[in-house]
């Protein structure tokens, strides 16, 4: 358990907003959406079926994970991205899950993923930074004239 677990703590670490990002369900999909758009790029380059590519496109995401499955073969792998790269083979009809996770690394995805996972916080620091910049141009209008010592 974290800080960002804790119900009393939480809050002064972080925010709902950005645990959201950071959580397991996101991180997944982050991957899964790393290996559609793979997909998709290695059949425009004839690398793989399009058929593969549109199919696992389609089930790239993770409300299609058997989250059971994926913990179990976690346990077993103490991997981090080989039980997903199983699951989404496994969500895919036709045996067109083949073709997932072709010709990458694990870092390949892991890395894309949290980059993903970065530019979505950092949508949240910039909101963050302009409240705060807003309110700092309040406070120096209304104190314009406060003489400083």
């Amino acid at each position: 358990m974290s800080v960002f677990d804790h119900k009393l703590l939480a809050d002064s670490w972080s925010t709902q907003d950005m645990r959201a990002v950071f959580c397991e369900e996101n991180r997944v999909q982050k991957w899964l959406d790393v290996e559609a758009a793979l997909a998709k790029a290695q059949a425009k380059l004839n690398i793989i079926p399009q058929e593969a590519a549109d199919e696992i496109a389609k089930k790239a995401y993770y409300k299609f994970m058997d989250m059971d499955f994926i913990f179990n073969e976690f346990k077993k792998t103490k991997h981090p991205l080989v039980p997903t790269v199983r699951g989404l083979e496994k969500a895919c009809d036709n045996n067109l899950g083949e073709y997932v996770h072709f010709g990458v690394t694990t870092q390949d995805i892991i890395d894309t993923g949290l980059v993903l996972q970065f530019k979505e916080a950092m949508t949240l620091v910039k909101s963050e930074l302009k409240a705060i910049a807003k309110a700092l141009v309040k406070l120096a209008k209304t104190h314009k004239n406060t003489a400083m010592m």
